[in-house]
């Protein structure tokens, strides 16, 4: 069988593409050795990314453990730093955008002044640390909105929205008024208000019923002293004066439940025409009634007054 002879020019060109790619194999062998921290390198974002870490900042101590848990690290160095990754990963939460009346895609899109149109006109999330950011949309036809949110720790795909339409002011999560929050109060302590003069009432009748006893029981122990038409005059003065204080009680007990009668009549078609109408009117009410008690020779005298 007859051999083929190669000529120099095939030896050559062949050798020079061996040399060539040895070259280049080289080449990146040498570009990833440069690449690759030393170990100094790796202990130093060990030691960095547990200080980051514990002071809240996850996306530089993300930075760190990638870093640290190159293969070129020490094996132990690199085992704790993967595992932190994984923890450092679950605990970064992110934020994926909504925007309403234009596409996201033409939407300059910012957080804390940094552009993150890249990840937003692509739909994905954006991890940040936990804490308050401030996102600021600029729309196509130059009009800027702002929001202010708060990231909790571990908080996936939380939605940020903006739009024309939304409510963007900034400083704090959006809050829906509450109609009628300030009416119901009124109307709550407008009701509470007779009540509270039925208790009045009832505590005056027991202050006159307790007196009266008192004063009946006193006469009752002079009598059957024997002291009659002579007894003492201080004996005279207690029994007049518990009289006196039943009396003031008996009269504080009727016009406290007059009142509560008055305010009741006055309110009861608060719920339906209106609270606030209601607290006005009980309050006007208040202003006006008049209470006075004045004791007398024998007795007492209560008296009410004022305008309805």
């Amino acid at each position: 069988m007859p051999q083929v002879s190669r000529s120099p020019l095939l030896r050559r060109t062949t050798a020079r593409l061996a040399l060539s790619a040895a070259g280049c194999l080289l080449s990146a062998s040498a570009l990833a050795a440069e690449d690759a921290p030393n170990q100094q390198q790796c202990a130093d974002s060990y030691v960095n990314a547990q200080t980051m870490r514990r002071d809240g900042d996850l996306m530089g101590a993300r930075e760190q453990l990638l870093v640290c848990a190159s293969q070129t690290c020490l094996a132990a160095v690199q085992k704790d730093c993967a595992q932190w990754l994984t923890e450092v990963e679950s605990s970064l939460p992110t934020v994926v955008f909504e925007v309403e009346g234009a596409d996201v895609k033409d939407v300059h899109v910012a957080v804390d002044g940094q552009p993150v149109d890249e990840d937003a006109h692509a739909g994905r999330a954006v991890s940040l640390n936990p804490g308050k950011h401030t996102f600021k949309f600029t729309f196509p036809d130059g009009t800027t909105s702002e929001k202010t949110v708060t990231l909790l720790e571990g908080q996936k795909n939380k939605a940020v929205k903006a739009g024309a339409k939304l409510d963007t002011s900034a400083g704090g999560p959006d809050i829906e008024d509450t109609p009628g929050g300030d009416d119901e109060q009124g109307a709550a302590s407008a009701s509470a208000l007779p009540w509270a003069f039925v208790g009045l009432g009832v505590v005056g009748f027991g202050v006159a019923t307790g007196f009266w006893l008192d004063a009946s029981s006193k006469l009752d122990d002079l009598d059957s002293s024997g002291c009659a038409p002579n007894c003492a005059s201080s004996d005279r003065d207690a029994i007049e004066q518990s009289r006196l204080i039943g009396d003031i009680g008996f009269g504080v007990g009727v016009v406290s439940l007059g009142v509560a009668t008055v305010l009741w009549l006055g309110s009861g078609n608060g719920a339906a025409s209106g609270t606030l109408d209601t607290q006005a009117r009980a309050k006007r009410r208040q202003q006006a009634l008049r209470f006075d008690v004045r004791g007398l020779r024998g007795g007492s005298m209560a008296t009410l007054g004022g305008s309805f």
